[in-house]
């Protein structure tokens, strides 16, 4: 059909198929179903954030320990140690940042899709080169890695 056509023309979709398992078209689908409820229902960016930074990752991390891929353990096991501190300091300090920093919730979608993708390895790269050099320095109970 023509949106499957016009779909081969978005190479993010290529990425998202060979990541998820979903077809361009269910992608798509599930992308606009997103948009248009949030248009229907009034639904914000921080609650767009929310279902992205937890229904795709718990998908993931299960269709990983199923699979038994091992490699892609310590991928989602950061993952969810750089959510779990990003939550802890947006509750402690963030708070009295958003009216400064309107578009706060955009850009933490934008770099928790970063830390998603496998490709990337967002998560990892924070998680070894800024959050476990900060813990170390203030944390007595970090362990020596």
């Amino acid at each position: 059909t023509l949106l499957r056509k016009e779909l081969e023309n978005y190479e993010i979709l290529d990425v998202l198929e060979g990541q998820v398992g979903f077809s361009k078209l269910i992608i798509f689908v599930i992308a606009f179903g997103l948009y248009i409820t949030s248009v229907f229902f009034g639904l914000t960016v921080q609650m767009l954030c929310a279902v992205l930074h937890y229904a795709f990752p718990a998908y993931s991390t299960i269709r990983c320990l199923h699979r038994s891929e091992k490699s892609e353990y310590r991928h989602w096991l950061t993952y969810w140690i750089l959510l779990a501190f990003s939550n802890i300091m947006e509750e402690l300090l963030l708070e009295r940042l958003y009216p400064v920093f309107p578009f706060y919730h955009a850009f933490k979608l934008g770099f928790f899709i970063w830390c998603q993708s496998l490709q990337h390895r967002g998560s990892v790269f924070v998680y070894s080169q800024l959050l476990t050099p900060f813990l170390k320095r203030h944390s007595a109970v970090m362990p020596t890695m």
